[in-house]
């Protein structure tokens, strides 16, 4: 009895480092790395004297995910959010995003 407890409670350990190791962006992940560009961007348009929040981000849904390589995941994503030019929109995207040591951020595809 002992022995099939033990066996069960090492696969569930092992079972939930592996899925620690390899785990893809969530949607709040997604969300903040995609806020840190639109972030990015208001901040320069600042500095060219315009209204400093010319781009909002409402919403991000995570479509889906896949594996790219190692800490690296190609995520679709619906982005509702917009600018002071054409208004509130939805787009979808297909960013590539990377896993650092301060969380997600997009990165060149």
């Amino acid at each position: 009895m002992n022995h099939a407890f033990y066996r069960v409670s090492a696969l569930v350990g092992l079972s939930v480092l592996l899925l620690g190791c390899s785990s893809e962006p969530s949607e709040a992940d997604i969300k903040a790395a995609v806020q840190a560009q639109y972030d990015a961007v208001n901040s320069l348009s600042g500095m060219f004297g315009m209204k400093k929040d010319i781009a909002n981000l409402t919403s991000v849904e995570k479509v889906g995910c896949s594996s790219v390589r190692d800490k690296v995941f190609r995520c679709d994503v619906v982005v509702t959010g917009g600018n002071a030019i054409t208004g509130e929109g939805k787009s979808t995207a297909s960013l590539l995003l990377m896993k650092t040591k301060e969380g997600w951020a997009e990165v060149e595809q």
